[in-house]
């Protein structure tokens, strides 16, 4: 407890220290961004003046009137020549004011607003601005609501450095030297944390690595990356290497990742990997393919990098995605929703794109386009989930023909599952049906399967009727027909979806039935075998007195015993020189019988079991028996791996029950005991040099204990091997295969 204290205190100091640099160097270039706009002017020296080349917004520059052959003068108020940033580049990234002579000598000061530059100012600054704080939200979502531990908190540490990395790029890009050095590390840094991430989750996972296991390497790169950096400061000829080297470093590792995100999944199968590969690699391939490798192959990308690193913004809901998904429901079914809203909002976003684009031709371009797309598929998405969570809410009260429906479907169920047997439950289903839809005829045949069987719950239309499946099994099947001879029928939606509904319901009802009526065979056979007990019913009877065994000791510790403690500390208060002799041995006893309460607390509930496992609570176990006995205990505790939550209580009590054996009737001087796992399943051996005893002895009172070992072994339909003659010692062997019913039941006997 203590070190999960330590841990949990350390765990929480690192993250705090972790947000607060993320906040500061996000506030930093943020800042950088929103007060210096970004207006690139490439320019170009001749006879010690610098003159204007180009302007990368060409419709900013001529609103400006900025001409080729312009003399920048000042920038900022300082004279050109005494910024080094800036004539070491031959380019103007970022200013506020910018003082320029024309050809005909006229000097003029040009202030750069953000209103003057709408595509930069929402691509620089609102975009990342959104971005660091999705990011922030979604880190300490992720920290404080799920359980703490080393792969959840390299994942946040993934998406804490990304965001830095997409946030840094407009304070870079207006030639920050400090956002230069960040963007270029972390670039490479947030790749490496998530092969680190992936490296640990194949482990945890069991599946096999097939990368380097020396994350030592891998974390060089981003520190050689800030070294580099730091060196390209005194050095602007290094710029575009180090932006090529960034590139393609960071490229590699998107498809090293890339490659083992797809060869564990192919290997596997493991849900989780495709997840993985879906929402964390995927947004970084448009990055990638439409800027990354047209830059680095062609000096020309498809896509600025502004509109294609769009796309990361997927990463920090994906996140949300992949928590949400591990907590409430299936992989499964939040992928299939994942398909259907995704299809329908990139298909209404396609085309509400195309239409605007047409329409308004003349301002639309290409870039544009793509962020109209993207912005309402992420819109359209959103919508329809909201749409989905408030017809959720107001199912109660949104009323179709014949009143609620659907939600009557409740009361329906509630009145039919009150039947006893299964034609009392189809005549009440013929009563709700008739009654709902208001139809003459209403049927329920039963018929035998024929070769092209229909599916459960599909509701079919035969000329003047409507047929659909409820119930079937490998002999006959049970149709429920609607229909009306005096005119045409026709359901609605509505009520096909009340039928559908009622149906997978009398389903399961059926199935019930029909296992009930298994069960009873099942009784009725055994009884008339003169068997003594039923395997099924012993593991239930046994498990709902283990559950009466917790809540009693429970109660014992929480009131009995906690008062008896109380008294105690009260006799301390009042004990003096003169009453010690009499209270002292009052105290005493009252200590005695609280310790011997706790322990039998401790018997009837293993506090260990639940808190530290099965191996822990066996090893005290077998502490306080070496500390009670007379004889040598050798013991054996293998891991185990079961399914079952109930085995490890199982495998405790019959542990407990033959050191008790051993303590009260076996006087043996060496005891060994044995704890093996073997597939699906496991061994218990144990042996001792006592007294032994008679088979026939199994029917007195003093072998309850063995008795009751045999019906607790049987229930798990185990088997059970008995050793043993008089003054001969014991030797014991149980059998539980945890996938096999069909042991054999009966003591073996030599």
């Amino acid at each position: 407890m203590i070190k999960q204290r330590i841990y949990h205190a350390i765990s929480i100091y690192w993250f705090g220290i972790t947000l607060l640099l993320y906040i500061v160097i996000g506030i930093y270039v943020l800042a950088i961004s929103f007060l210096q706009p970004f207006s690139p002017i490439i320019l170009k020296e001749e006879n010690g003046k610098w003159l204007v080349e180009s302007t990368y917004f060409t419709d900013w520059g001529a609103t400006q009137r900025i001409a080729f052959g312009d003399q920048i003068l000042q920038i900022n108020g300082e004279p050109i020549e005494t910024l080094d940033h800036i004539t070491n580049k031959s380019a103007v990234y970022s200013a506020n004011t910018i003082t320029i002579a024309q050809e005909n000598g006229k000097i003029r000061d040009i202030q750069v607003r953000h209103a003057d530059l709408p595509h930069q100012f929402y691509m620089h600054e609102i975009v990342p601005s959104i971005y660091f704080l999705i990011t922030l939200w979604t880190a300490i979502y992720l920290y404080c609501f799920k359980n703490n531990n080393a792969l959840l908190n390299l994942l946040i540490l993934f998406l804490l450095v990304m965001s830095i990395a997409y946030i840094s790029a407009g304070a870079s890009s207006r030639g920050n030297a400090f956002a230069g050095i960040i963007i270029q590390s972390t670039m490479i840094l947030c790749l490496v944390i998530l092969i680190h991430f992936l490296k640990n989750y194949f482990t945890y996972q069991q599946l096999k690595w097939s990368f380097t296991r020396n994350m030592n390497i891998l974390y060089a790169l981003p520190i050689l990356m800030l070294i580099v950096g730091i060196i390209g400061l005194y050095s602007p000829a290094l710029d575009s290497a180090l932006s090529w080297l960034t590139l393609s470093l960071f490229t590699v590792l998107l498809f090293i990742v890339l490659g083992v995100l797809l060869q564990g999944y192919f290997r596997s199968r493991v849900l989780q990997l495709k997840i993985l590969l879906i929402c964390v690699v995927v947004p970084f391939l448009p990055f990638v393919l439409l800027f990354v490798l047209p830059e680095i192959l062609f000096q020309k990308p498809i896509l600025s990098s502004d509109i294609s690193s769009l796309f990361l913004l997927f990463i920090p809901f994906s996140f949300i995605f992949t928590q949400l998904t591990e907590r409430l429901f299936g992989l499964h079914y939040h992928l299939s929703r994942i398909r259907y809203y995704g299809l329908l909002s990139l298909l209404t976003a396609f085309v509400l794109s195309v239409i605007i684009s047409f329409v308004w031709r003349d301002e639309f371009t290409v870039e544009k386009a793509i962020v109209l797309f993207l912005l309402s598929a992420v819109a359209i998405f959103i919508l329809l989930y909201i749409k989905e969570k408030i017809d959720f809410r107001q199912r109660k009260i949104l009323f179709t023909t014949h009143g609620d429906s659907i939600h009557g479907v409740y009361s329906v169920v509630q009145r039919i599952g009150q039947a006893v047997c299964q034609d009392q439950m189809l005549d009440l289903l013929q009563q709700e049906v008739k009654q709902k839809l208001a139809f003459d005829t209403v049927s329920i045949n039963i018929l035998p399967i024929d070769q092209k069987p229909m599916k459960l719950a599909e509701v079919k239309k035969k000329s003047s009727h409507y047929s659909l499946l409820l119930h079937s099994n490998p002999s006959k099947q049970f149709i429920l027909s609607i229909g009306s001879p005096t005119r045409s029928i026709q359901l609605k939606e509505e009520e096909i979806i009340w039928l559908e509904l009622i149906t997978v319901y009398c389903d399961a009802f059926l199935h019930n039935f029909k296992r009930i009526e298994e069960l009873v065979k099942e009784m009725k056979d055994l009884q008339a075998s003169h068997t003594e007990s039923i395997p099924w019913l012993d593991k239930l009877v046994w498990q709902f007195v283990e559950k009466e065994k917790v809540i009693l000791a429970q109660e014992l510790h929480d009131t009995v015993l906690q008062e008896q403690l109380y008294l105690a500390r009260e006799l301390d208060v009042q004990m003096n020189e003169a009453t010690v002799s009499k209270i002292e041995p009052i105290r005493d006893q009252l200590l005695d019988i609280s310790y011997q309460l706790r322990e039998y607390c401790e018997n009837l509930n293993p506090p260990l079991l639940d808190t530290l496992g099965l191996q822990a609570a066996l090893k005290k176990l077998m502490q306080k028996v070496k500390m009670r006995s007379n004889f040598m205990l050798h013991e054996t505790i293998e891991e185990l791996t079961v399914t079952d939550p109930a085995y490890p209580l199982m495998i405790y009590r019959l542990v407990q029950e033959l050191l008790n054996n051993a303590l009260k009737h076996s006087e043996a001087s060496v005891v060994s005991l044995q704890l093996l796992s073997i597939p699906h399943g496991f061994e218990i051996h144990y042996e001792d040099n006592g007294i032994g005893f008679e088979m026939n002895e199994l029917t007195t009172t003093d072998s309850m204990g063995l008795k009751g070992m045999f019906e607790r072994v049987r229930a798990f339909n185990g088997k059970m091997t008995i050793d043993t003659k008089e003054a001969n010692g014991l030797k014991m062997t149980i059998t539980i295969i945890e996938e096999s019913g069909e042991t054999d039941e009966s003591i073996n006997c030599r």
